[in-house]
């Protein structure tokens, strides 16, 4: 789930409006060309036919520190690191990309409020070499979905913002591949290039 603070408006359809109003005026920060908070905004930009300027830095780090000290206007970055920031007073939560409401944030809007199926996340998973045998796997799987529904590991999670997700190897490669086929087509519409 991606947290997009800005400093500018009070909502995303306020945004949308300013972008519209004044094209490549407003900047956004990403952890790097081609990472899932650039491609979040160029999804955002292909939905609202709105342009900005994208300023690559090394780490989501970078983007707090610069978007806390009014170096860049807005950025998609994980409510992990943004949250805190809104909490603190230093940045204003525009919108949750998840489709649904974050339940650390649920007074939050998301932005398919605004912008209809609009979904921008980031995900982390468990992954073993080719040619793992499927019983290992499937233990791993098991033990895994054990350990993330544990009442402490989920307390933990929700403290920074994060919602674990277990699936089967199986659903995780169906997963992957309507991820990988929904980011290429912003690529390639985008014409992102990494260098």
């Amino acid at each position: 789930m991606r947290c997009i603070p800005a400093c500018l408006r009070n909502n995303v359809a306020e945004l949308i409006a300013h972008l519209t109003a004044n094209p490549d005026k407003l900047s956004y920060g990403s952890s790097g060309a081609g990472t899932s908070i650039h491609l979040a905004a160029e999804l955002f930009k292909i939905r609202t036919g709105t342009t900005m300027t994208h300023v690559p830095f090394r780490s989501s780090g970078d983007i707090m520190n610069n978007l806390t000290g009014g170096h860049i206007n807005l950025a998609f970055d994980n409510i992990t690191l943004a949250w805190p920031q809104v909490k603190a007073g230093r940045l204003r939560a525009l919108a949750v990309s998840s489709i649904e409401l974050s339940a650390i944030a649920p007074d939050v809007p998301t932005v398919a409020d605004t912008i209809p199926g609009f979904e921008a996340t980031s995900w982390h998973g468990v992954f073993a070499p080719a040619g793992t045998p499927k019983l290992v796997v499937d233990k791993m799987a098991a033990e895994m979905k054990r350990i993330l529904e544990l009442p402490e590991v989920k307390d933990k999670l929700f403290e920074i913002g994060a919602v674990a997700s277990p699936m089967t190897p199986e659903d995780f490669a169906k997963f992957i591949e309507g991820e990988r086929a929904k980011w290429q087509d912003v690529v390639k519409a985008a014409g992102v290039k990494v260098d």
